[in-house]
């Protein structure tokens, strides 16, 4: 299940398309991780009451970050993307980050 409506905006819903859907979530299942299929063959609409299952630590809002990185980072990512380690770019660097917060005790 994505959550997909912003608490706070004032009264009513606010539709969102689904590529909005798709980049408010990176393009990843937040449960999961799984890719999301930019159109997906069935969608369904509930209410949060209408809900099977929720579990509040799955919902994610992302954030956009842009970074500069030498040019030899970039390529040894790549290089890691290739041989099959990580499924892109953004999961390494995601896992990265991660793993910075864990050792500082801030995630």
């Amino acid at each position: 299940m994505l959550r997909t409506i912003k608490e706070g905006m004032g009264r009513g819903v606010y539709q969102l398309s689904l590529k909005k859907i798709h980049k408010m979530y990176g393009g990843r299942c937040p449960k999961c991780g799984k890719e999301l299929d930019k159109k997906p063959k069935k969608v369904e609409f509930k209410t949060l009451k209408a809900s099977e299952y929720i579990d509040t630590k799955s919902i994610k809002i992302t954030k956009l970050l842009t970074i500069r990185i030498p040019t030899w980072m970039d390529e040894a990512i790549k290089h890691l993307v290739e041989k099959g380690m990580f499924k892109s770019k953004t999961e390494f660097i995601v896992k990265a980050i991660m793993k910075m917060l864990e050792e500082h005790k801030v995630h």
